[in-house]
């Protein structure tokens, strides 16, 4: 076995990349956009540990998680083929694609240095386990243990995990009946907290019914400093004893009471017999979600705090798409505050953390800045590279220009591994080849295979508070082909009821969720949806009727008093609703979705903003652009006046020293004629003596006149040429004002600019949420 986890190799060499095993103590963040290859990564990672043998409580959330249990060493066809999805199968035949896999996976694997010995490793380092919590037909969760204090363990002794796990256990509880906040503050949370601890250090458990009854009665006259019913009447107290008792009176809710305990002792495994257990909560609904993480957190949290400290890694905790579950603040869901708990301490128990998402802003700074390891994929905008380096720290470390140019221009299944521990503290390397069949999400009425017991058919699982539902002998048939409960269906499916009284027929609600993207208009967008969808006659869904819904349409768990049913659900029903997962997506990415923009400006309406909003947005735009050319305009036009100036100024200074030496000149040139003509009439005693004076004084004289005339074209030739360059500043400053004018005017053209585009979303792009069969 390798030295390390083995995740990959190097972009530049090939050499194989490894991360330390007890680095993860620190705990790691992976980010990286849909299809950047994060999940694999993780798998991979998730592959290594378990044959190292380190102990493993996987979150599944999509679904994904699950093909670490398509574990074939032989690497055989006969493995590969009940899993192929069905359209694999309709394309080429079941043994062909099972075939070509086989040799895919083979020789995927040999490329990575890695054979059928390794598979094998994976499977046998560790016990794996598969919990589906809420389905009392599969391998259901029994909370039940969660109420009661580990053997020989007082809350006095451990105040603080005391303080946490019961923080913890309240949070969760009251999540599911929508109450419950911070834990300081909300009368609910004080007083069920202060109940369960005051239970705990008198040395007793409770169960669900005694907890009620302790709310009814608490076993404390005092909250603080005021009394009890101060603080919390009983005819308060009362009405949260009424909405747990509704949600435990529930049928549904009698399998989070009964399975595998949750006891982090049988999901980790005792020393030397390590598990590794997967926990799929992609059946659950988000307040189930978030209830049953809250507790498994809580209770790794309690388990934690019982162990020795140790430097070398002893568990890890796996969570894919922590969207909502640990989110920055204000938001506190009952999640996250085991969650920074175990961030906080879990370095010195020895309890990692692997996170992955695809945004930053997804989860809390808190979070981010406990992480030692750093992993971040493929992220298309710059915007979101930006955010995903400042939200882990990157940006502004020395190498930070580096990283930034990396994370630019990874492709899909490369990474940047950052590990503040390690020697190469920045590595780029591409995942390598992953062990287990990367199948895809594994829908619940797959999982058969994956359990000791089959699973039967799942009824829908909502923990919603149930709605009196009418017998049959209380609704008056009107003949045999009408019933007043819905049809039985072979295939486990949501079942909503609308108002509607009498014959009512059955429809669709889908709720999606779809990314469109457009980068020449700096378009990625997320959008959820809700779709009403009719059915015809023989049960097959009218895809292209479909109707999009503004909100989620208020539907109730049960019929209301008079409803009447179809005696058999239509002929092809189940079997659509089997496929209408696919059907849709695919429906949906052939359908484009209107967005108006504005493609000068790179920009496009936000989310819940009016067309006059978004003109106004453009025209600011386009004005912060407009000041950039017009200051542009004015720096090109500013050079050229600047250079004109300054020979004027020289042309100034020269006429001003021209005109100067012409006024010498001139008057030079007058005393030479009235000295030369009294030097000829006083000066000579004879006429001839005289002529030849004047003849030299004459010389001299026109001497004098032409350096005057020369003086004279001087001064003219600088007044032109000041002239000159007077009208070319003032043909600058003209040009430069209708250059501005310009700039102006096509700003507003640019900003008026706006046009719908039509984008299409990809198949890959249209996520289902869940699509519920609705009865009106």
């Amino acid at each position: 076995m390798p030295d390390g986890l083995y995740i990959g190799t190097a972009r530049e060499g090939g050499a194989r990349v490894s991360l330390d095993t007890d680095h993860l103590t620190t705990h790691a963040v992976c980010l990286g956009m849909t299809g950047s290859g994060k999940t694999g990564l993780g798998i991979v990672a998730l592959e290594e540990l378990a044959r190292h043998g380190v102990p493993l409580l996987i979150i599944d959330l999509k679904g994904d998680m699950l093909d670490l249990l398509l574990n074939f060493p032989d690497l055989s066809p006969s493995d590969f083929e009940p899993w192929l999805p069905p359209d694999a199968k309709a394309s080429e035949g079941a043994e062909a694609v099972a075939a070509k896999l086989a040799s895919l996976w083979s020789k995927g694997l040999k490329d990575s240095g890695l054979d059928g010995t390794d598979v094998a490793a994976v499977a046998e380092g560790v016990r794996w386990k598969l919990i589906t919590p809420g389905i009392a037909s599969g391998a259901p969760l029994d909370i039940l243990p969660s109420l009661a204090p580990p053997s020989g363990w007082s809350p006095d002794s451990d105040p603080d995990g005391a303080r946490d796990r019961v923080n913890g256990l309240t949070s969760a509880l009251l999540s599911l009946v929508d109450r419950g906040g911070d834990p300081l503050s909300d009368p609910d949370h004080v007083l069920m907290a202060s109940i369960i601890l005051e239970n705990w250090r008198q040395g007793r458990s409770l169960d669900l019914s005694g907890l009620l009854k302790n709310i009814a009665d608490p076993p404390i006259d005092h909250l603080g400093a005021l009394p009890l019913e101060t603080y919390y009447p009983r005819d308060r107290r009362m009405k949260l004893v009424m909405a747990l008792n509704t949600l435990i009176a529930s049928p549904s809710f009698s399998a989070w009471t009964e399975g595998i305990p949750l006891d982090m002792e049988q999901l980790l495994g005792p020393p030397g017999d390590p598990c590794a257990t997967i926990i799929t909560l992609a059946h659950l609904d988000d307040r189930q979600r978030q209830f049953c993480l809250a507790l498994v957190v809580s209770e790794l949290v309690a388990w934690m705090r019982r162990q020795p400290a140790s430097s070398g890694l002893r568990a890890l905790l796996y969570i894919d798409e922590v969207q909502g579950i640990l989110p920055p603040s204000p938001a506190n869901p009952p999640t996250k505050g085991p969650l920074l708990t175990l961030l906080k301490q879990g370095r010195a128990f020895g309890t990692g953390v692997w996170l992955a998402t695809q945004n930053p802003v997804d989860l809390d700074y808190k979070a981010l800045g406990n992480a030692g390891v750093k992993v971040i994929g493929r992220l298309i905008t710059e915007r979101d590279r930006d955010r995903a380096l400042e939200g882990l720290g990157l940006s502004g470390t020395d190498e930070g220009q580096d990283i930034e140019r990396v994370v630019g221009s990874l492709a899909k299944r490369e990474f940047l591994l950052h590990d503040v521990r390690a020697k190469n503290r920045i590595q780029v390397f591409s995942s390598r080849w992953a062990m287990s069949y990367l199948r895809g999400p594994i829908a619940l009425s797959e999982m058969e295979p994956l359990f000791a017991k089959p699973i039967q058919s799942v009824p829908s699982q909502g923990l919603s508070i149930p709605k009196s539902r009418p017998l049959p002998d209380q609704v008056e048939q009107s003949n045999e082909d009408k019933r007043s409960d819905p049809p039985v269906l072979p295939i486990d499916v949501p079942q909503l009821f609308g108002a509607k009284t009498g014959m009512v027929k059955p429809s669709l609600l889908v709720h999606n969720r779809v990314t469109i993207e457009r980068r020449t208009l700096a378009l990625l967008r997320t959008m959820s949806e809700f779709w009403h969808v009719p059915i015809d006659e023989r049960g097959t869904p009218l895809w292209d009727d479909a109707k999009p819904l503004e909100t989620e349409p208020e539907l109730e768990d049960a019929p209301p008093t008079g409803t009447l049913f179809p005696i058999a659900a239509p002929e092809a029903l189940a079997k659509e609703l089997r496929s209408a997962d696919r059907s849709f997506v695919k429906w949906r990415a052939r359908r484009t979705i209107g967005i108006l923009a504005n493609s000068k400006l790179k920009c496009v309406v936000d989310k819940g903003e009016s067309r006059d909003e978004f003109l106004e947005r453009c025209l600011e735009l386009a004005d912060r652009a407009d000041d950039k050319r017009q200051d542009a305009a004015r720096r090109k036009f500013e050079r050229k006046i600047d250079i004109l100036k300054r020979r004027l100024e020289r042309e100034l200074d020269e006429l001003d020293r021209d005109q100067v030496d012409l006024a010498a000149r001139e008057s030079e040139e007058k005393l030479g004629m009235i000295e030369g003509l009294f030097s000829v009439l006083l000066g000579s005693r004879s006429l001839r003596s005289a002529a030849g004076k004047a003849t030299s004084k004459l010389k001299t004289s026109a001497g004098k006149r032409r350096m005057r005339q020369k003086a004279e074209a001087s001064v003219q030739e600088s007044e032109h040429e000041i002239d000159r360059l007077e009208h070319q500043l003032e043909d600058l400053a003209a040009e430069m004002h209708d250059e501005i004018d310009e700039i102006a005017a096509a700003s507003d053209e640019i900003a008026n600019t706006l046009k719908e585009v039509q984008v299409r979303p990809k198949q890959a792009d249209v996520t289902v949420k869940e699509i519920s069969l609705v009865w009106g």
